[in-house]
C-alpha cells in the first residue's frame, strides 16, 4: 500500500508526508477530511452534496474550493444574483499567507490551552528510551539515527529501526539502565518469616484525665437550670455575654 502510494505521488506530482506511528494527533487533518467525505457519502443525493461542499466558502480564506479552482462561484439550488457568478481573479499567494497565519494562530491557542512545551531536539547518536502513550516506564532503549521530520526521529532498537515522535523519546543518561529507569520500581518482595509473623500487640496507654477538678468549674460549664436541646446538648452562652 505504501509503495503504490509512493508511485502515485510521482505520477500525479504531489508530495507524500507521513506522520509518526502511535501519534494520531499529527494526522488530524487527514482524519477530518475522511469524516467529511463519509458525511457526503451518507447523503441521499451525493452529487448535490458535492456541489454544496465545493460552493461553500472556507471561513479562514473567504473563498470556496470552486473559486480556488475555477476563479468563479458555482450555481447551486440557493437563489443568487447573476453578479455573483462574475469571474474574479484569486490571489493564491495572499490566500496562502492567510492560511499560514490561521494555522499559526490555531497552534498558539492549542499549545497555550494544553500547556505544550517545546522539547529539546535530539542529535544522531543520542541514546534514548522509548515509551508510548498508556505505557508505564521508559523501557525500550535505542539510539537516534536521524530526524525525518520536525519532532519525528528514526530510532535504531533491538527490534529494528522505529520512527517515533519526540514526545515518545527521552534522553537516556548514564544513570538509566538498559531496560529500566530509576523511576520504575518493581514489586516489593516480603520474606516468608516476616509475612507470617504475628504483629506485636501494643498495650494501650491510658489517656490522662483531663477533666477539671470538681471544685473548679469550667468557664463554659452550664448551670443546672440551663437550656438543653432536644438531643440533650447544653446550650452555653459565649464568654462575651456572660457579664450581661
Amino acid at each position: 500500500m505504501a509503495h503504490s502510494l509512493h508511485l502515485k505521488s510521482s505520477d500525479w506530482n504531489f508530495q507524500q508526508q507521513t506522520s509518526s506511528p502511535r501519534f494520531p494527533q499529527a494526522n488530524g487533518g487527514a482524519e477530518r477530511a475522511v469524516d467529511t467525505a463519509k458525511a457526503i457519502l451518507r447523503q441521499d443525493d451525493i452529487f448535490l452534496a458535492l456541489l454544496t461542499y465545493r460552493a461553500t466558502p472556507i471561513p479562514e480564506l473567504g473563498a470556496s474550493p470552486a473559486e480556488l479552482a475555477f476563479g468563479r462561484r458555482l450555481r447551486t439550488t440557493l437563489p443568487s444574483l447573476p453578479t455573483d457568478f462574475t469571474p474574479r481573479t484569486v490571489n493564491h499567494d495572499q490566500l496562502r499567507v492567510k492560511d499560514e497565519a490561521f494555522k499559526a494562530k490555531q497552534k498558539f491557542h492549542h499549545d497555550r490551552h494544553r500547556g505544550a512545551q517545546q522539547l529539546p531536539e535530539l542529535q544522531p547518536g543520542d541514546p534514548v528510551l522509548i515509551k508510548h502513550d498508556g505505557e508505564k516506564g521508559w523501557k525500550l532503549p535505542g539510539e537516534v539515527t536521524k530526524m525525518v521530520a520536525p519532532r519525528s526521529y528514526l530510532v535504531q532498537t533491538d527490534k529494528g529501526p522505529l520512527p517515533r515522535n519526540r514526545r515518545h523519546l527521552r534522553y537516556r543518561s548514564s544513570d538509566d539502565s538498559a531496560g529500566e529507569t530509576n523511576n520504575t520500581s518493581g514489586p516489593v518482595i516480603v520474606p516468608d518469616a516476616l509475612r507470617h509473623s504475628p504483629e506485636p500487640q501494643q498495650t494501650p496507654t491510658p489517656a490522662p484525665d483531663e477533666s477539671p477538678p470538681p471544685d473548679e468549674p469550667t468557664a463554659h460549664q452550664p448551670s443546672s437550670g440551663g437550656y438543653h436541646t432536644r438531643s440533650g446538648r447544653a446550650v452555653v452562652k459565649p464568654a462575651r455575654f456572660l457579664q450581661e
